[in-house]
Parts: C-alpha cells; sequence; structure tokens
C-alpha cells in the first residue's frame, strides 16, 4: 500500500484540509482512499502523540489525564492495537491510506521521535510520500498569536513574534525540519509545496491538496469546505490576553479550564476573523532572519525558483483598538481579579 502523509506545517490550511477529507471519507474509500480514523477523526493527532519521547508531555496527554509512565504505556499499547488493526482489516480495495495532522511539525521534533514514526510505518506501507506546506515564517507567527492566546498565554503580541520567530527556534527553521525528514525517508519521499494562493493548483487549497494525493479525484469530491478560520480580531485577542492574565490567579484548575473555554467559544463565536498584523518594517525585519535558512531549502527543495517566498505586497496590521485601549481592557481586568480571587 502507499501512504500520504500530510505533516503540516502548522497554520497552512491543515484543519481546512482535514474538515475535507473527514467529510469526504465515503467518497475517497470508494475510489480506493482511506482517511485514518484510529488516530483521530480528523487530525491525526494520535499518531504524533505516541511517536513523541516518553519523557515528553503536551497538552494531547494532559487533557487525557495522561501524565506518568504508567498511563503513557497504556495509552501507547492501546493506541498500536487500534492501529494495527484499522490497516490489517481495510478492504483490499484501498490502495492508499490518508493521514494528516499538523502536530508532526511541532510534536515531532528529534531524529529519533520521526524515525519512530518511520519504524512503525514501514510494516504497512511500501511507498511513503511526505507532503508539507511552507509558508513565510513571519506569516506564520503572526497566525499562531491567537493559538497561543488560546494555549493560554498572555504576552503580548510583538513580543510574542519578535521573541519566538527565529532561526534557532525548531518550528521556523525549515531547512532543520526537511532535512530531518528527509535524513529519515529520504528527500525523494518529500514533497514540499508553497502556501499561497497565487502557487495553488486553481488557486485553491483543496484542489492543490486533492490534486496531490490524486488529480483525477478533484471532480469526484465536495470540496465546497469554506476556509476553517480559527482566528479572532484584535479586539478578540485583547480579552482572551486578559482573561488568561486573570484567571492565573484562580487555585482550582477545573474552574480555570471552564472559564477559558467559555470565553474562547464566546469570542469564536463573536470575534471571528483576522487580528494583529506586522506593519511592512516590521515584517521585513522578522522575515529577514530567514533569508539564509529559505535559500538553502529552495536550492534543494525549489531549484527553479528565484526566490523561496514571493515578497509581500499587501500589509495590514489589524488594529482595531489603540494601544491605550488595549492597555485599559488589559488593566481593567487584571484589577477585577485581584478584588475577586
Amino acid at each position: 500500500m502507499k501512504l500520504l502523509l500530510h505533516i503540516g506545517t502548522e497554520k497552512t490550511g491543515t484543519t481546512t484540509i482535514q474538515e475535507a477529507l473527514f467529510r469526504n471519507r465515503a467518497a475517497l474509500s470508494n475510489l480506493g482512499f482511506h482517511f485514518l480514523r484510529c488516530a483521530g477523526e480528523k487530525n491525526n493527532r494520535a499518531l504524533a502523540a505516541y511517536c513523541m519521547r516518553e519523557n515528553r508531555y503536551d497538552d494531547f496527554f494532559s487533557s487525557r489525564s495522561i501524565r506518568d509512565v504508567e498511563s503513557r504505556n497504556k495509552f501507547n499499547k492501546s493506541f498500536i492495537e487500534k492501529f494495527r488493526r484499522e490497516l490489517c482489516e481495510l478492504d483490499n480495495t484501498i490502495h492508499t491510506v490518508i493521514i494528516s495532522s499538523e502536530h508532526f511539525h511541532s510534536r515531532t521534533v528529534f531524529l529519533d521521535e520521526v524515525e519512530s514514526l518511520k519504524h512503525l510505518l514501514i510494516e504497512f506501507f511500501e511507498e511513503i510520500e511526505i507532503l508539507i506546506y511552507l509558508r513565510p515564517q513571519a506569516d506564520v507567527a503572526v497566525s499562531l498569536y491567537t493559538t497561543a492566546l488560546k494555549s493560554g498565554k498572555s504576552v503580548g503580541f510583538e513580543d510574542f513574534v519578535f521573541n519566538s520567530c527565529v532561526p534557532e527556534n525548531y518550528y521556523y527553521n525549515y531547512s532543520k525540519i526537511l532535512e530531518q525528514w528527509s535524513s529519515v525517508f529520504s528527500q525523494g519521499s518529500l514533497v514540499p509545496k508553497i502556501f499561497s494562493r497565487r502557487e495553488f493548483i486553481e488557486g485553491d487549497l483543496l484542489v492543490d491538496f486533492v490534486s496531490s494525493i490524486d488529480s483525477n479525484i478533484v471532480s469526484c469530491l465536495d470540496l465546497n469546505v469554506g476556509v476553517m478560520n480559527e482566528s479572532v480580531t484584535h479586539l478578540g485577542q485583547s480579552l482572551l490576553r486578559s482573561v488568561n492574565e486573570l484567571v492565573k490567579g484562580l487555585d482550582d484548575r477545573d474552574t480555570k479550564i471552564r472559564v477559558r473555554r467559555e470565553v474562547l467559544n464566546l469570542l469564536s463565536d463573536r470575534a471571528s476573523g483576522a487580528g494583529l498584523g506586522l506593519t511592512k518594517e516590521k515584517y521585513v525585519l522578522v522575515q529577514r532572519k530567514f533569508d539564509d535558512i529559505n535559500e538553502c531549502v529552495r536550492e534543494k527543495f525549489f531549484p527553479k525558483r528565484n526566490f523561496l517566498f514571493k515578497d509581500r505586497t499587501v500589509f495590514d496590521e489589524g488594529r482595531i483598538l489603540r494601544r491605550e485601549d488595549e492597555s485599559l481592557i488589559f488593566h481593567c481586568l487584571r484589577t477585577i481579579g485581584e478584588h475577586l480571587i
């Protein structure tokens, strides 16, 4: 069998892609393609978690109360049994399996973790193709800010972007990421693509992705999914940041989780949209840090291109609050918290 392994990167439309795969699961099966189910109905994150070093834990594990060796071993044993059972019970009409999770980018970050993944996969697949979308690092950092707030952080926007989006951070170092995966699976297994509407086939991410699977099946699927926007506006970001700071003072963990979940649901419903962005000067300042890294990627994987990424021409700071307003919201909620907690 063949495997198409979609590893992200994060902030490149992975939620939209996974929603399309989920909605078209039956249609894909009829065409000989199977979208893995046991690792997650949409995001196959459990497989990425399975491959993480045994001493590494993240929110996937904490949300399942997996916090020690015993519970981790129990999870691993249960997952591998489900994984093997699902693949072994596939109908003989299935010729290709599709696995998708952006957490292969953000969680399987060590060489031995990628090797663990390969060791598992080669038991079932004769051919493995790895699809990865790349986006300018500054754009990724800007998009990631809302995710950071949703995970509980209360850092300011520019502090987050300038401190985290650096070449030393593996998350943004596409050269290291591609080198690591190609060293384990071979360079020929990797299919890196540029995440840009100008680069997509027909200007459509889903058409582009499905064409990477098999261009002949594009017309057979319902790709009218729309963009699964997970961002919130500047106002939403400011409120979320303030709430995160506020709940730090709560002793009860369950109350913290409940408050943040209710606020997240409210903001997702009423403040969905583009958040803060960088001015042209600041965007260029961040992106230039990666010139050497991106040139290495271009030389090795995109030799016909003049540059890895085309210059951005439109910049929108996305600011709908004055800095004074943002500070006022932050300090008002903190003051309330100091008196109530």
